[in-house]
């Protein structure tokens, strides 16, 4: 659903798995993703905790997959994805976490290379996401490292996708800074993919080319005609072209919606 209020103009929706050990070099571990800094640990029994912001690293939960890195205390990095997914989990150049846009529940691999697979839809277990509170649940199994716990009661722990800088996130095709401001993204639909739900995307001034959708049942408010810095609004200065909407909910405002 996209509903339209101020100076928006036009309307519409155009809307196996395999042992192969060895064959993955991690690189690097790098950004943060958009799990929570303080709801970011899962736990192993048989090698700790599980952290899924590190310092160095950060997983990210896109619409429909994983990506980055989460460090585990005893066993060192595991790679959420291969590359840019959804993945088919077929060969050693398409493995990864897919995330289902419409349950939460997670499906397919990760890698570490001290340790191995981790599965995150075994057969007794299974990882899965609120979809309104970004909590995950469950349980993955690793082939060396046994079950990896996503939440607890008591004591309290769990997993948790939350936007870094509460409420609001900024988008900039041109200023990779956002003017300071944070989460900053080039994109609207990497803004649309990251926020939660009640959430608010600032976007500023300019054209836009990208078609972007929202592909979950979460709630966003867009706002356009934003300056550099985000501090003022010019009506009609955002142009997009009609976004998609098959899941959830989408409030448009100061935008002009173009072919």
């Amino acid at each position: 659903m996209i509903r339209e209020f101020g100076s928006i103009k036009g309307k519409g929706i155009c809307v196996i798995f395999f042992f192969l050990c060895g064959l993955f070099t991690l690189g690097t571990a790098w950004g943060y993703g958009n799990i929570s800094v303080t709801y970011k640990y899962g736990w192993s029994e048989n090698s700790g905790w599980v952290n899924f912001h590190p310092t160095h690293g950060g997983v990210t939960v896109l619409s429909t997959y994983l990506s980055g890195y989460a460090w585990a205390q005893n066993f060192g990095w595991i790679k959420l994805g291969s590359g840019s997914g959804p993945y088919q989990n077929t060969n050693n150049a398409n493995w990864g976490v897919n995330l289902d846009s419409s349950t939460g529940a997670f499906s397919g691999y990760a890698w570490s290379e001290n340790t191995g697979w981790i599965n995150f839809k075994p057969t007794h277990g299974g990882v899965t996401m609120n979809l309104n509170t970004g909590k995950f649940d469950g349980y993955a199994w690793g082939q060396n490292i046994g079950w990896i716990h996503f939440q607890n009661a008591s004591p309290e722990y769990y997993v948790m996708r939350e936007s870094s800088s509460g409420t609001i996130l900024y988008v900039n095709k041109d200023d990779s800074t956002c003017g300071g401001n944070t989460p900053c993204y080039a994109s609207i639909q990497e803004a649309v993919d990251l926020a939660n739900t009640e959430n608010t995307i600032r976007i500023a001034q300019g054209a836009y080319s990208e078609v972007f959708s929202l592909d979950e049942s979460k709630t966003l408010t867009l706002t356009g005609g934003w300056d550099v810095t985000f501090t003022s609004q010019t009506s009609d200065a955002t142009i997009i072209k009609a976004p998609g909407a098959p899941q959830g909910s989408l409030t448009l405002q100061m935008m002009t919606i173009r072919p």
